[in-house]
């Protein structure tokens, strides 16, 4: 009988929960919802229990049997919507009051954004506009890269040898052809 006492929601390990067919009444506890993380099993049915049930963590995910016979019970879960606000054993939570409010600027999206432009900016503004900058950076940018792949900076090097030697090679033959 009575209200769901809300410290239930501190056995966070609880697997499975049924209070069914008992005389509870109020509103299920916000804490009890928000603290029984591992909870897989629930059945509060056929109680007096009234209001909107939580829909955070597990309590999202159970189905409507876990809450039939209880007439004043309403929510996502269940057939009677809540049309009118109850009120709240608990403050509301961040996600929430973002999502009731249209008009509401998400600062997590806007931070995100504003710190890749920003960046790009830091890094690409330098590089198209001094050119010191570009000649340092892809120099840098060089010398990792043939770290990481040796072979691939001595297969360049001996290629760019064998240019040199027939450029040099052509300009003794042009030159023996004009004298």
């Amino acid at each position: 009988m009575g209200q769901i006492p809300p410290s239930l929601g501190k056995l966070s390990n609880l697997e499975s929960l049924d209070l069914s067919s008992n005389k509870l009444t109020g509103e299920i506890p916000f804490q009890l919802a928000d603290g029984l993380i591992f909870l897989s099993v629930l059945n509060l049915s056929f109680n007096q229990l009234v209001g909107k049930i939580p829909q955070i963590k597990q309590f999202a995910t159970f189905s409507e049997t876990s809450y039939e016979g209880n007439i004043g019970l309403c929510g996502i879960t269940l057939k009677e919507k809540c049309t009118r606000e109850e009120p709240r054993s608990s403050p509301p939570t961040s996600e929430e009051t973002h999502s009731n409010s249209r008009n509401a600027i998400d600062w997590n999206f806007l931070s995100v954004e504003l710190g890749f432009i920003f960046g790009l900016g830091i890094v690409i503004g330098p590089l198209m506009f001094w050119k010191r900058w570009r000649i340092c950076y892809y120099k840098h940018a060089d010398d990792i890269f043939f770290k990481m792949f040796p072979q691939l900076y001595i297969k360049i090097e001996n290629r760019q040898r064998q240019a040199h030697k027939n450029l040099g090679r052509r300009h003794l033959v042009m030159n023996n052809a004009i004298r």
